[in-house]
């Protein structure tokens, strides 16, 4: 219950620190509950990807020397110790995912509203962007990931080992509201113009409706169709009416600081050509620092930006994998790309199918943000773990 409480605040608490020390809290409580026996472990290929990058990151910064950011390894736990508590809490009864779910939601519409009344960096207001302080990616991140829980997570009939029965009560609410709660998260998200973001909730809306089409068809429910393309339907033509009522249109982009011009301008060739070129060059100048065996195994904890900074381009990695490579070589990289594999073999083997466009939803995601710290990519990955595993599969197969 601890992270349930903490988790929807965690985007508007002013000092970062202070985020860190609650996190603290809940890992020490959680430990505490373990070694006490009210808790229990399960044995989770999560928990061994996420130990051995933090074994490979740490030694790196040893062989390679380089211990300016080495105190980040006790953030790194943290965060790492709280998406495998997610995983593990999930894995328990998997009803826990619609509390984990619903966590992630208000923290979403809590950071947007806590974006529209507070102080709006100058630079930001003046390009049209709703942000946090001097960034929109938080904001967007976390909208995003709202949405993406909304419109998956409450596929019930799709994730195998839940009944409609056992359902917490209160999801209830949430559920029957879940479509007005997409679109008012939409909106949010279109007034970050965030480009990579939009573009990769958009993807994972048309990967998910065609692997559950496919799905549907494979095993003959043509009522699932039929309910599917009515859905769709009714919802086109209420944008189509509000997308041609100019007043309509015109209280929404109002309401919801949402600058149709610099969207327009964001994603104009020019700029997302420029925008990919930019990334191209920072993750080259960080890249191309590692030198001899640093390749196989790293250069250490939070040293992209040193390594790129020496090649000219004072930036974070834009990349959670890049950053991954950075970090921890090609030994990290195996790593996380066999947790993928794991996540993707046991959700199409055991019939999950939301988890696969939840999963290429992270990859396009965090492929061009991001970096080994980010907390949505890790969350995210947790849930995926928790649902396409179970107590029989963790005792029988590991």
């Amino acid at each position: 219950m601890l992270l349930i409480i903490i988790l929807p605040f965690q985007p508007v608490v002013g000092n970062i620190l202070v985020f860190h020390s609650f996190s603290a809290v809940f890992m020490i409580v959680y430990l505490a509950k373990v070694v006490s026996g009210r808790e229990s472990i399960y044995k989770s290929v999560f928990g061994i990807h996420l130990s051995l990058l933090i074994i490979v990151a740490i030694v790196a910064s040893f062989i390679s020397g380089y211990f300016n950011h080495i105190l980040a390894s006790g953030i790194f736990f943290i965060y790492y110790f709280i998406a495998f508590s997610v995983s593990q809490q999930i894995i328990k009864s998997r009803q826990n995912v619609f509390l984990v779910t619903n966590a992630l939601i208000l923290s979403g519409i809590l950071m947007y509203i806590f974006a529209l009344v507070s102080e709006v960096d100058d630079t930001l207001m003046a390009i049209g962007r709703v942000g946090i302080g001097e960034n929109v990616r938080p904001l967007a991140n976390t909208v995003a990931i709202a949405i993406v829980m909304l419109i998956s997570i409450y596929q019930k009939k799709y994730i195998n080992g839940i009944s409609e029965r056992n359902i917490i009560k209160q999801v209830v609410l949430v559920d029957k509201i879940k479509w007005l709660l997409v679109v008012v998260l939409s909106l949010s998200l279109m007034s970050t113009v965030s480009r990579g973001v939009i573009i990769s909730v958009l993807v994972f809306i048309i990967s998910l409706l065609i692997i559950i089409t496919f799905s549907s068809i494979g095993k003959y429910r043509i009522k699932s169709i039929v309910k599917g393309t009515i859905k769709v339907g009714v919802i086109s033509l209420i944008l189509t009416f509000v997308a041609l009522d100019n007043r309509v249109a015109e209280s929404i982009i109002e309401t919801f600081n949402i600058n149709t011009d610099v969207i327009n301008s964001r994603f104009s060739d020019r700029n997302v050509e420029d925008g990919s070129g930019i990334r191209l060059e920072i993750w080259r100048a960080g890249m191309s620092g590692l030198q001899s065996w640093e390749y196989l195994y790293g250069y250490g904890i939070l040293s992209f930006r040193e390594l790129a900074r020496k090649n000219g381009y004072d930036h974070y990695s834009h990349s959670v994998f890049v950053d991954t490579f950075v970090t921890t070589g090609l030994i990290g990289i195996c790593i996380l790309l066999s947790l993928f594999i794991h996540i993707i073999y046991h959700s199409i083997r055991s019939h999950n199918v939301i988890i696969l466009s939840i999963v290429i939803f992270v990859i396009l995601n965090y492929i061009t943000h991001g970096d080994m710290l980010a907390r949505g990519f890790w969350l995210l990955l947790a849930i995926c773990i928790g649902l396409v595993s179970s107590r029989h599969y963790i005792y029988n197969n590991n």
